[in-house]
This record gives C-alpha cells, structure tokens and sequence, in this order.
C-alpha cells in the first residue's frame, strides 16, 4: 500500500512503517518493458532507464535475452538507502551506480555464492563473498549507509564491506544476466 506521507495527505504515517522513495511490484500487463512501466511509488518521478530487454511477465521484472550483463535503474534522489527485493537465481541489486560504469553490485554467482562486487571504470573488483542456499523469490536487504555497505539474504547476513567508493552516486537498480531472472516488490527507503 503506497504511504500516504508520500502521497501529500495529512494522514499521520506509524513511525515503524518505512518511507519509500520507490516502490514498485511490477504490477502491469505481460511485455511492457519495464522502461516504460510506471512504479507504484516514485518520488523523483523519472521511472526505469536502461536496459530494453527487461520486461513485466507474471508480475515480476524479467529478463527476455540470455547471457549478456542488462542493467536497469531508477534516481532515489539519495546515495545512503536500503533497497529490499524479492530476487531468484544470479540477479544483483545494483546502487550507487552513475551507468553500468561504475556501481555497487550485490549478485550471487551461481547457487552457492553471494558477492559484493565494486566496478569502477567497467573493472569488477569483488570485494565480499558469503557462501548461502539459493532461494525462489528471497528477500533482499541492500543498506548503503555513509561508508558502510550492508547485506542480508533470505534472512541471514550476507557479504559487507566499507568503503567511500562511488558513495555520492544515486541510481539505483536491477542487473540481469538470464531469462530465469526475476525480481519482485523492489523498494528504496532512506537509510536510518
């Protein structure tokens, strides 16, 4: 349900209920590509750019071509913030991005491994790994706060690292590498 702080409303929001810069459930007809999809919650109101070959299928975000590296992304209009996802299978939560450049990447590689990696000037730098079991649909906690980067998957603690690099960078988004990526209930909130 959208927060109705966001919403220009004198509705009172509970102060345990999040603030969110983005929200999006994808909700929309199979094969509109998610750049012309408009999220539920987009404070800034630029929407989705980047990458053409993500589409809405069966509510979720996917991805129509194998093999290559697609990036999606939207302006939170912050660098500090906690993205939440629901993901499945070798998709990464992508921020502090400026392009497909240079960005902060949280990814599996393959079912076993989660990575945080760092690419800077299109060179990927892993920089934390975390052994874990692949989840259908698991949640995903990105935090990205001052220096402190953060993760969590499907409840447990994931790679973390500390680090200033790219911290004044604000899109924030979706990397896809196979059609059997999805991601669902993406959210961006500030980080506390």
């Amino acid at each position: 349900m959208p927060n109705p702080a966001l919403l220009g409303t004198s509705t009172p929001v509970a102060a345990d209920e999040p603030v969110y810069l983005v929200q999006d459930t994808f909700t929309d007809s199979d094969g509109v590509l998610l750049v012309n999809h408009t999220p539920d919650i987009d404070t800034v109101g630029g929407g989705w750019f980047g990458a053409t070959q993500v589409v809405i299928n069966s509510n979720k975000a996917k991805c129509n071509i194998n093999n290559d590296l697609y990036f999606v992304f939207i302006d939170p209009n912050i660098s500090d913030l906690v993205v939440k996802a629901n993901i499945n299978q070798r998709i990464g939560i992508v921020a502090r991005a400026s392009g497909d450049a240079n960005l902060w990447l949280l990814g599996a590689n393959g079912a076993t491994l989660q990575r945080l990696l760092e690419r800077t000037s299109n060179s990927w730098y892993v920089r934390s790994t975390t052994s874990y079991a692949d989840v259908v649909d698991a949640p995903v906690v990105f935090t990205l706060n001052g220096t402190s980067i953060t993760s969590t998957y499907n409840g447990q603690a994931g790679p973390s690292y500390t680090s200033s690099q790219h911290q004044s960078n604000r899109d924030t988004g979706i990397r896809y590498i196979l059609t059997t990526n999805s991601a669902d209930n993406f959210t961006i909130e500030a980080a506390s």
